[in-house]
């Protein structure tokens, strides 16, 4: 019997060296391909639960039409109510796409007092664009799009329409 638990202890530790490995390539090469990109857009998401599976598609049709030599720079804010499923869900972009990389912001209540009334069901996270310059205050350009916005096209040539003086 104790032969056995030392079999699996070894084959144990060996599978979580192999995962760390693993892990441990795909970053240095995630972060080798940003350094050499001479092109990145920055484009930002604003949504809550309700809206992930549309988000979803919406950055997935970006990373299908996008040149392939532009690195994109995704900046999502969220509420605290996404679920860590649905954040694996989207980081599982950058796995396919390797010309990505995605960062949240987890945003508490920042807007409760002006939670949106009438009869369209709206959210807080509609306001989030509004604090999008005091959260990337390093960055000069940001495309912001609406969680149900699709992309048939690259987009360099309309981040670039815009140059700053």
């Amino acid at each position: 019997n104790k032969p056995y638990l030392i079999l699996l202890k070894i084959i144990f530790l060996f599978i979580l060296v192999i995962i760390s490995f693993i892990k441990r390539k795909y970053i240095l090469l995630h972060l080798k391909e940003q350094i050499y990109y001479s092109n990145y857009i920055n484009i930002a998401y604003a949504f809550d639960n309700d809206y992930f599976y549309i988000t979803h598609v919406s950055m997935k049709s970006i990373m299908l039409n996008q040149n392939k030599e532009t690195f994109i720079k995704f900046f999502i804010l969220v509420s605290r109510d996404i679920y860590s499923k649905q954040k694996e869900i989207i980081n599982k972009i950058c796995i396919e796409h390797i010309n990505c990389n995605i960062s949240f912001f987890i945003l508490n209540n920042e807007f409760k007092e002006f939670s949106p009334s009438g009869s369209i069901n709206r959210t807080t996270a509609i306001f989030y664009r509004l604090i999008l310059q005091n959260l990337l205050p390093n960055e000069k350009k940001i495309l912001y799009f609406d969680c149900d916005t699709l992309i048939y096209k690259d987009l360099n040539d309309l981040y670039n329409l815009f140059q700053l003086y």
